[in-house]
């Protein structure tokens, strides 16, 4: 028999979508400076070179008036022209000018001549501001085979303004064909409705668009391939349906590589932002429909080891608003050519296939069922299977991520306010550099550069933010000393908040390590204090706040004409200051000796699959159960099942080369999942306890006979997920344990009301257990 505590869902079953790999042991593909050619020959003639890319299937390339006509005379725009006219009793050819008109605001002209133009103004601009462009030459090779078969979406991370126009530079360097940007215009409505996720996703678009409104340059943008489209447009079927069938024939065409940021927006502290779905479920929808026979999704992971934007992203955190882009704007900013930006990194990861990722997943029949022109509502498998797509992307995105040394340098700092001894620095950053290879970061340490000299090159670079002064290093923060004590503030808060931005680059490679080590240092009590941590004061690290009061019931969100409101619940507000209560030996309801009180459910425990089945048969049980399972999630979080799946997969190729140790406690976790909430297990003299270690098992003589002379036999084990309901962790010496193993009498002596004892072997984990 099983015994589970109230249980509240349980996880998804199936292949998982996520992977995490052994990093450390990677064959990195290597990088090329493209730049190193460009600074020994001439500009105009690699402007003016011979530009002939190879594109999908050999299609002859096509115009961009003749991709608009084919919009056009589309069935699906027909059908909805036709549709909105008879509902408006408008005549179809007025509906069908406006639909031309929303072309034309929105369509690329690429021409040849404005792609030179770029080409020549962005190699003088790039030699000024870059010591080196490196580039993967395999990656370049993979998406030039990628592009000749199959339409190709470009998914480039997103940290600075440079992003689009660097990737759009160095696929004209290897004469590939160039692609085709998608950018926003304007402020995106907090109302929308549409008959697609994408409305309510594109909310921070492309930061392309921001150019759209300059003079000469919005105009030159359009013509090397970026197509608009509005950040609001509320219940306008016309401009969706324009808009979608605009992209998904470019991509059926094979016209060129579509690209867009899966974040939306540029990072401002370099964190990956959650996913956008809206365009990434349009350039999936042909392949649904089997217009394509496959689409490839090309994660592209761009690093900079000094962002140009670095200054501007600091003040917008402290609420300074971005300055407006305008031509003028654009031209007194060439005084930045003068400074150098060091080198950017550009890994072109393998081309993920969609038929594959789909294959065994996603039916596609129902789109069979009803003409293709006829708009659907995405199924929730179709939703689901898209956002997963998408957190795969930028996980792939997030694994070829360059590091440089700096970013050691200003984690290291930021723990060692307000100075640091240069040496100690050096000596600090080296085990830094060793324990972020340990778990798989990618550290692009410069050639037979000893630590002194890295670390003093990165300095240099970042002379703006840190700097040596007699023997230490600190924050360059001149005339913070001076002025109004918020000035002040406000000033040290923004040299923080730059360095921040290139310690968070480290985020990706110690989240759970870290959050181990918050766990155990939190462990003897929950203790309120102040904090002197000037990145409270980052808008980033507020709206996350909020976030998490919004979801604890602290906060309570409600949705008004202008805007959202939030109002305070003061008594849960009251339940969580209590969790940080001072007193080290407090509990809930402040009572030392009594636990929280929980009603306990007893239910058969059914075994994860017959002693007799076969994979493939448990493969197809399991399947069986996920549409059930996954009305049970109802809104769980995807980047919980995320993690779950990466420990999952993790395991599983592990298990090829485990110890005994790590099979037997492998085996416990997998029993584990089965029923994530079960406490007790009960199985009098049956097949015995569910051992989380191969160590400290009992043997027969460590079993004593009963007070009667008869044996003690297995009756039920205590499972540690009590520990999680007992809420224990603020009892100073906290109890643990990994199973509590209960033998009593066989003959069950004994009666009445009277209490016996009987005998319990405690096991806790071993040191090979990872939790």
């Amino acid at each position: 028999m099983a015994t589970a505590a109230a249980a509240r869902g349980r996880a998804r079953r199936g292949a998982p979508m996520y992977s995490q790999k052994e990093l450390t042991s990677k064959k990195r593909d290597e990088f090329e400076d493209i730049l190193e050619e460009r600074r020994l020959s001439s500009d105009l003639r690699y402007a003016m070179k011979c530009y002939s890319p190879v594109i999908y299937k050999g299609l002859s390339p096509c115009k961009p008036n003749a991709i608009k006509s084919a919009v056009l005379q589309s069935e699906q725009v027909q059908y909805v022209i036709k549709q909105l006219a008879k509902e408006m009793g408008e005549s179809p050819d007025i509906i069908q000018e406006e639909a031309t008109e929303i072309l034309d605001e929105m369509g690329h002209r690429m021409q040849l001549g404005a792609v030179r133009f770029f080409a020549f103004a962005l190699s003088k601009i790039f030699k000024q501001l870059f010591q080196r462009v490196c580039v993967n030459e395999e990656g370049m090779q993979r998406l030039q085979h990628a592009i000749q078969e199959h339409p190709v979406v470009l998914l480039p991370s997103h940290r600075s303004y440079i992003d689009f126009l660097m990737l759009s530079y160095l696929l004209y360097t290897y004469d590939l064909a160039l692609p085709v940007i998608a950018a926003g215009i304007g402020k995106c409505g907090l109302q929308i409705h549409c008959q697609s996720s994408i409305c309510a996703e594109w909310r921070d678009s492309p930061d392309v668009g921001d150019f759209l409104g300059m003079k000469i340059v919005g105009e030159l943008l359009r013509r090397a391939g970026a197509f608009f489209m509005r950040r609001s447009f509320g219940g306008n079927r016309l401009y969706w349906a324009v808009f979608a069938e605009y992209v998904k024939t470019m991509l059926r065409s094979g016209y060129a590589p579509i690209e867009f940021f899966l974040e939306g927006t540029r990072s401002r502290t370099a964190k990956t932002l959650t996913p956008k779905f809206g365009l990434l479920s349009i350039v999936m929808e042909p392949f649904f429909k089997r217009e394509v026979f496959d689409t490839y999704l090309v994660p592209i992971s761009i690093s900079y080891e000094r962002i140009l934007e670095e200054s501007l992203y600091a003040y917008e955190l402290l609420g300074v608003p971005k300055p407006k882009e305008s031509t003028s704007g654009l031209l007194k900013a060439r005084r930045i050519l003068s400074d150098n930006f060091g080198t950017i990194h550009i890994y072109v990861g393998q081309p993920v296939s969609l038929r594959t990722l789909a294959s065994g997943r996603i039916n596609r029949c129902p789109y069979n069922l009803v003409p293709r022109h006829l708009p659907q509502k995405p199924s929730e498998d179709i939703q689901e299977f898209v956002s997963d797509v998408a957190y795969k992307m930028e996980l792939l995105q997030i694994e070829n991520m360059v590091l440089s040394p700096w970013v050691l340098v200003a984690a290291v700092l930021l723990q060692n306010l307000p100075a640091m001894e240069f040496e100690l620095l050096i000596e600090k950053t080296l085990w830094l550099k060793g324990l972020t290879q340990t778990f798989g970061g990618f550290i692009e340490w410069p050639d037979n550069l000893c630590a002194k000299k890295a670390v003093l090159s990165g300095l240099t670079l970042h002379s703006n933010i840190a700097r040596l002064v007699d023997g230490h290093v600190v924050l360059h923060d001149k005339g913070v000393e001076d002025g109004a004590v918020g000035e002040i503030v406000f000033r040290h808060a923004l040299a923080v908040l730059m360095c921040a931005t290139y310690r968070n680059q480290l985020l990706n490679v110690f989240v759970r390590p870290g959050l181990v080590a918050v766990a155990l240092q939190m462990a003897p009590s929950f203790r309120k204090g102040s904090t002197q941590c000037y990145e409270a004061l980052s808008s980033d690290m507020q709206k996350n706040a909020l976030s998490a009061l919004v979801q604890l019931g602290a906060v309570k969100k409600k949705k008004m004409p202008n805007g959202f409101t939030y109002n305070v619940n003061q008594e849960a507000v009251s339940k969580i200051l209590d969790m940080f209560d001072d007193s080290a030996d407090a509990i809930p309801e402040h009572n030392e000796f009594l636990f929280p009180e929980y009603e306990i459910l007893i239910e058969p425990e059914e075994p994860e699959f017959p002693a007799d089945s076969t994979d493939d048969e448990q493969g197809a049980e399991d399947t069986s159960k996920d549409t059930k399972e996954q009305e049970e999630l109802g809104a769980a979080g995807i980047a919980d099942e995320a993690f779950q799946s990466l420990d999952e997969e993790t395991l599983e190729a592990m298990a090829k080369h485990e110890t005994e140790e790590e099979k037997i406690f492998r085996m416990f976790k997998k029993q584990v999942a089965a029923e994530p909430e079960q406490i007790i297990r009960y199985c009098r003299g049956g097949e015995g306890p569910l051992w989380v270690s191969g160590e400290n098992r009992p043997e027969e003589k460590d079993i004593p006979n009963c007070v009667c002379g008869a044996k003690r036999i297995f009756e039920f084990q205590i499972m540690p997920q009590l520990l999680n309901h007992l809420q224990v962790d603020s009892l100073g010496e906290s109890i643990d344990w990994g199973t509590l193993v209960v033998y009593t009498c066989a003959d069950s002596c004994g009666g009445g009301n009277e209490y016996l004892e009987e005998f319990i072997w405690k096991q806790d984990y071993s040191v090979g257990c990872t939790l």
